[in-house]
């Protein structure tokens, strides 16, 4: 059972005397404003202390100091695509079905906004109506009467305590984080397509690569068919075979290379929001040259401001601290204060009159005494809800971090492959050189020769794959880094 203790002044006067009511509620209401609330400490994590501390990362590239960590590193897409990657990019960021429907809910968010301020304004309200009585008149007969009346009133809340005025806070923090949330899936959203686009690059330079082998395997067996035909007694019916053989393995590699690269533009279509199949990618082969400038990392406490998911979960661990307030004001007394004003009569032309209304003025104190430990619970409730979203908050942190020093690993092993598979290409364009020219003059086996070219065509599509992680790595050093969404500090 609810009980609760309400000490309200009521006064009800005639509309001539308005100063009179306003007197006998002064000591009322200075009763009720002389109520006041304590703020309560909001202090943030421990580990963002120890990330103002932190000068570098652990795995940051020799040369990188303190004082890069402002800097922004260039989004790697024109080096990576050009114009085209870049124009990809931007479509995505603004067609994609998540980020639109993420848009969605930043508007659900204001009309939130706005719905709670609306708690801390008064309220106005108007009721009339008309129709008809019947009763006994001055002789006792009963008849019909016309009855009117008119009833305009007005409330308002003081939120002394400040609970209403936390729930504004909370819904604006809200509000704000769905902002960022936007922020957040427009940089994962970039880097997909971004990898995606590479990926695609990576398949297309692997097809023409194995239409090369086609075309050189092509050759040889028409050579080595001259050759049997021409009664070369180094070359056997059984090379005749290993050769077409060879060709034949080549040509069936290239139908799952070309569906996988479809695939890929299949993929890329989705995450612009386009119909599968509008996309049509003309590659630049020189990207495999792309020389992608040094990225400073900069210093770890800059992820605070730069990574849109860590500052989403600051802003939820803040909103959480002002539902605890919220939760707490509704232990204390909440104020209210009322007014009316109303008019009752069987001639409508004295509806209006203010010699027939009636004024109300209502000062209220609503102080809650047992509610079976409900309040009590609530408050419990939301100091867990914080303690959880503030966990959320420094995993969020430790997550951002792990990505960035894996992404510096994964970048500079990407750069160190590419060096090496450098030096195995080249040797292998040089032995394939060779080994054509001495097939060619008989002086090797026919199997040598297709040695030296399978171990050619082998370093050709390890360098495509090589160059294909570098940019990937780059890709997700940049994104680990904030991305294009840079979450600086957002009107809350």
């Amino acid at each position: 059972m609810t009980e609760t203790f309400e000490k309200s002044a009521r006064l009800t006067a005639r509309t001539r005397h308005p100063i009179r009511c306003a007197k006998r509620l002064t000591p009322v209401l200075g009763l009720l404003v002389a109520a006041c609330v304590s703020p309560i400490p909001q202090e943030p994590p421990a580990l963002i202390g120890l990330l103002d501390s932190q000068e570098a990362y652990f795995f940051a590239p020799a040369g990188d100091a303190s004082e890069h960590a402002r800097a922004r590193p260039s989004p790697p897409w024109r080096g990576l695509g050009g114009a085209e990657l870049e124009g990809f990019v931007a479509d995505a960021r603004s067609e994609n079905l998540g980020v639109r429907s993420a848009s969605a809910r930043i508007a659900q968010a204001d009309a939130i906004v706005r719905e709670s301020r609306a708690g801390l304004l008064p309220t106005l309200s108007q009721s009339i109506s008309a129709g008809v009585n019947r009763g006994p008149d001055q002789t006792g007969e009963f008849v019909w009467e016309d009855a009117f009346s008119l009833g305009p009133s007005v409330s308002w809340n003081a939120d002394l305590f400040g609970g209403q005025r936390r729930a504004v806070d909370a819904a604006r923090l809200r509000h704000a984080a769905s902002i960022l949330t936007r922020a957040d899936v427009q940089r994962q959203i970039s880097a997909a397509v971004a990898r995606a686009y590479v990926t695609a690059w990576s398949l297309s330079e692997q097809i023409k690569i194995a239409e090369d082998l086609v075309v050189s395997f092509s050759d040889t067996e028409k050579l080595t068919d001259e050759r049997y035909r021409a009664g070369s007694r180094t070359t056997t019916a059984l090379d005749v075979q290993i050769a077409r053989q060879n060709l034949a393995a080549a040509r069936a590699g290239l139908p799952s290379l070309r569906a996988q690269y479809a695939g890929q533009l299949l993929g890329l279509d989705v995450l612009l929001g386009r119909v599968p199949g509008q996309t049509e990618l003309n590659f630049d082969n020189r990207q495999s040259e792309a020389v992608l400038p040094m990225l400073s990392p900069g210093a770890p406490a800059d992820l605070l401001r730069l990574r849109p998911d860590v500052a989403l979960t600051e802003l939820n661990y803040r909103a959480a601290l002002a539902d605890t307030d919220t939760a707490r004001a509704r232990l204390r007394p909440s104020v209210s204060f009322s007014g009316s004003f109303s008019t009752q009569t069987s001639d409508l032309g004295q509806l209006f009159d203010p010699e027939e209304a009636l004024v109300g003025l209502t000062a209220s104190l609503l102080a809650p005494i047992y509610q079976g430990g409900r309040l009590r619970a609530s408050v419990e409730r939301a100091e867990a809800a914080a303690e959880e979203v503030s966990l959320a908050y420094v995993e969020t942190i430790l997550t951002a971090l792990s990505e960035v020093e894996r992404a510096l690993l994964d970048e500079a092993a990407a750069n160190e492959q590419v060096e090496l598979v450098s030096d195995s290409l080249l040797a292998a364009e040089l032995a394939e050189r060779i080994s054509m020219e001495r097939y060619a003059s008989g002086q090797i086996s026919l199997l040598n020769l297709l040695e030296t070219r399978r171990a050619l065509n082998t370093a050709r599509q390890e360098m495509v794959q090589a160059h294909e992680r570098r940019f990937l790595a780059r890709i997700e050093l940049y994104t680990a880094l904030g991305g294009d969404a840079v979450a600086t500090e957002v009107a809350t």
